[in-house]
């Protein structure tokens, strides 16, 4: 953690460069922010980093688009309860951005990313 002492704009820059850079941090579209909110915006720009980072990984069990995200992986990413996260997935389903299941053996919390409405969303956003 930083001292309290005064910062340079060079040394705040190099920070928040760090920051920004450290592979924990996403950028939200501030105009989905507005439309869908705070809450589900940063659950689905989350939802579309895992995807691709598991995809990435290999790990990708399915290849029709679905993967599993546990309420423990999203609370330890994002640091958000399981009341907070069934609120935002609830939403986004009914926004038709994503879709929710329980599959596999034990059964897992599997979300797909209806990638053409979030295509459509961010197209009439100017992004």
């Amino acid at each position: 953690m930083p001292s309290s002492k005064e910062w340079s704009p060079r040394e705040f820059d190099a920070l928040v460069t760090g920051l920004m850079s450290g592979g924990d941090c996403f950028c939200v579209h501030t105009g989905l922010l507005k439309k869908l909110g705070i809450e589900a915006a940063v659950f689905l720009y989350f939802l579309i980093d895992y995807h691709s980072r598991v995809k990435q990984s290999g790990k990708y069990k399915w290849d029709d688009g679905w993967f599993y995200c546990t309420v423990d992986t999203m609370e330890k990413e994002l640091g958000v309860p399981q009341r907070t996260q069934i609120r935002a997935l609830k939403f986004l389903m009914e926004e038709e951005l994503l879709e929710f299941k329980n599959r596999g053996l034990p059964a897992k919390r599997h979300v797909r990313i209806n990638t053409a409405n979030v295509t459509r969303i961010i197209s009439e956003l100017g992004g």
